[in-house]
């Protein structure tokens, strides 16, 4: 029965999701029966969507060492305003908790993971490898990436707007993610010290990017002059700080009180999403406050452990919200919509959208995939340098990760209107994310075999 299941169950739920499109091009009218088809329409195809990757995509991560969350990225794609036949989140102003809870709970998570002891028993060489990688991978990117997007090779592109931009991209260059050493790990036996090195790695590298992050978005805050209060970017960044550390202050208390998994999973829903609204309220990187919170909660929360066990327990789960409105939120840059709009109606213009799509996706992709790659390498041997580690272990921190995934939606959602730059950024990001998780798990394996750490497989 099982074997019939897993042969024919994602056949079948792929010819679900195939006979719900016809019925949700067709529900276009404004009447209700149309509606109530889109909203029955969508719960198929979103049915379809998550049984298909239940039965299909962990078993395909697994042999084929590829990372999933392409899949809940096109779904979010179709779902959002890209595909106007759908478009069932076009409005994401009632989604906006949601978003706020799943990209807080990255930047918790990642603070929950600095506990000051632990960091003291670690390495200076840990350290410098992950602040090695991160500096010199973060501004191999910006630094040309300003260069690149102020030159006007892509359009007019303001200075504020090119800078932020690039920030935003070499802050997501400086990334790297455990998930790769996850699918390496649950197929092969590993032994060694390689791969908790790179963990460990991994996670202060994202750390410094959260807080690379939200400087930056400090230096760029939204002020309008309508406003009642103007700081300036240092000011910013402590409110950023201090709004973490009393948050830290007073959620220690009512974390502390949860005694079961649900009650902590429903506070840390509630500290979560008031610290992120609290951010996004204000303009703040909801992620930099988030990670100092965390970091109180770790070091001064009595139930701390059992705070970082609920939150390592759903985090793929959130990880996979941001992925889908990541999906959602995605904008083709402006000159590709416009020639896009007329590709079908002749020779002509489907040529020129052709044009169009090199030239504001698969360029910037393309230069933004080569620099960070040379970036990490050379961060990675800086990182090395007067130590034992190896000088290529940049081979195992190409993954993006939900770190750069809450970037990127976080720069979308405080820069709504900054327009070509922020679009072409926000694209270039996601792109980079699925092409390297892709890619990623098999270079951590090459990395692995080559330094003889990698023994045999646990199953196929």
């Amino acid at each position: 029965m099982e074997t019939y299941r897993q042969r024919w169950g994602p056949a079948a739920l792929i010819g679900l999701a195939v006979l719900a499109l016809p019925g949700l091009a067709h529900a276009e009218s404004g009447n209700d029966a149309s509606n109530t088809a889109v909203v029955v329409m969508l719960l198929v195809m979103v049915a379809a969507a998550y049984l298909l990757a239940h039965f299909v995509i962990d078993r395909l991560q697994r042999r084929l060492l590829v990372v999933a969350g392409l899949e809940y990225i096109v779904l979010g794609v179709l779902l959002g305003p890209a595909v106007p036949q759908l478009r069932a989140l076009d409005d994401l102003t009632d989604m906006l908790p949601v978003i706020a809870l799943a990209a807080g709970w990255v930047g918790l998570l990642r603070g929950m993971q600095l506990r000051i002891r632990a960091l003291r028993e670690t390495s200076p060489g840990t350290i410098r490898l992950a602040l090695g990688d991160d500096i010199v991978a973060g501004f191999t990117v910006a630094i040309p990436g300003y260069f690149f997007l102020s030159s006007g090779i892509l359009g007019e592109i303001s200075s504020s707007d090119s800078w932020l931009a690039a920030g935003v991209l070499g802050c997501c260059a400086a990334t790297g993610s455990t998930d790769p050493m996850d699918v390496v790990g649950a197929r092969y036996e590993v032994d060694g010290e390689l791969l908790p090195l790179l963990r460990r790695s991994a996670r202060l590298g994202d750390a410094a990017a959260f807080v690379a992050f939200g400087i930056l978005i400090c230096v760029f805050h939204r002020d309008t002059e309508s406003a009642s209060i103007h700081l300036s970017w240092f000011e910013w960044t402590g409110v950023s700080i201090l709004l973490g550390l009393v948050l830290g202050v007073l959620f220690r208390f009512f974390l502390g009180s949860a005694s079961t998994q649900n009650g902590r999973f429903l506070t840390l829903v509630g500290v979560i999403t008031f610290a992120s609204g609290a951010a996004w309220f204000v303009d703040l990187s909801a992620l930099f406050i988030n990670l100092i919170l965390g970091v109180m909660l770790v070091n001064f929360a009595p139930t701390s452990g059992q705070i970082r066990s609920t939150l390592d327990r759903t985090a793929r789960p959130m990880a996979l919200v941001l992925l889908l409105f990541a999906g959602a939120l995605w904008r083709p840059p402006e000159p590709v919509r416009r020639t896009f709009a007329a590709a079908f109606e002749g020779f002509a213009q489907a040529q020129n959208a052709v044009i169009a799509i090199a030239w504001w996706v698969v360029l910037p992709l393309v230069l933004f995939i080569a620099v960070r790659y040379a970036g990490k390498r050379l961060g990675s041997a800086v990182g090395a340098w007067g130590h034992e580690f190896r000088g290529d272990l940049y081979r195992g921190l190409l993954g993006h990760g939900d770190a750069t995934v809450a970037m990127a939606i976080s720069m979308r959602l405080i820069y709504s209107d900054g327009g070509l730059a922020i679009d072409v950024a926000f694209t270039t990001i996601v792109l980079s994310v699925i092409i390297h998780d892709l890619v990623a798990p098999r270079l951590l394996r090459s990395l692995l075999v080559d330094a003889g750490e990698l023994r045999k497989e646990q199953h196929a």
